[in-house]
């Protein structure tokens, strides 16, 4: 595989030929002005059996300079493209994580009863007024909050049966939505 950044410029058959030439060439190059684009390099002994030979070779250094600016401007588009698909990744992981996070917090909202404010110890001493019991828990359910007594009324599912649901782990919405055993 050839490298276009070394120009072949010249072959001789000795070393001292090749030394020769090499110094021709640097003063060609000095000469016109181009040292800044050439530079010469070591000759190089080629073994070819009779067509064995010294090769008197230049380094192009603008083709040089061009082939490591595209090799830069590549990788450089290979980190941003890298860079992008990260970033991406982390925010799609971000995503997940609050999805999870906001399921979570649902299945919890639902399967929690909601307390009625309990009575602080300064009001225990206290008689209630007519009519004041004990505050019901009231249970969430396809978007309401109700009283385990006011369940019983509505589903029509006897009271005793939804206590029993709720005391074996079912959430509320699962409590209602279970059919009744049938005889």
């Amino acid at each position: 595989m050839s490298n276009p950044e070394i120009v072949v410029v010249d072959r001789a058959s000795t070393p001292d030929e090749a030394a020769f030439l090499q110094e021709t060439y640097e003063e060609s190059l000095k000469s016109l002005g181009r040292t800044s684009q050439f530079e010469m390099l070591e000759p190089q002994f080629h073994n070819a059996g009779r067509n064995s030979h010294w090769e008197i070779r230049m380094l192009n250094l603008t083709v040089r300079a061009e082939r490591l600016r595209a090799e830069e401007a590549a990788e450089a588009e290979a980190r941003k493209v890298r860079a992008a698909q990260w970033r991406a990744q982390q925010e799609e992981r971000r995503r997940q994580e609050e999805i999870q996070r906001l399921e979570r917090e649902r299945k919890r909202a639902e399967n929690e009863p909601i307390k009625r404010k309990k009575i602080s110890a300064a009001n225990k001493g206290r008689p209630r007024p007519q009519g004041a019991g004990r505050k019901a828990t009231l249970y969430r359910a396809f978007g309401e909050s109700r009283s385990l007594r006011e369940w019983a009324l509505e589903s029509g599912i006897p009271e005793p049966t939804l206590r029993q649901r709720i005391s074996r782990g079912l959430s509320m919405p699962e409590a209602l939505t279970r059919p009744m055993h049938q005889r």
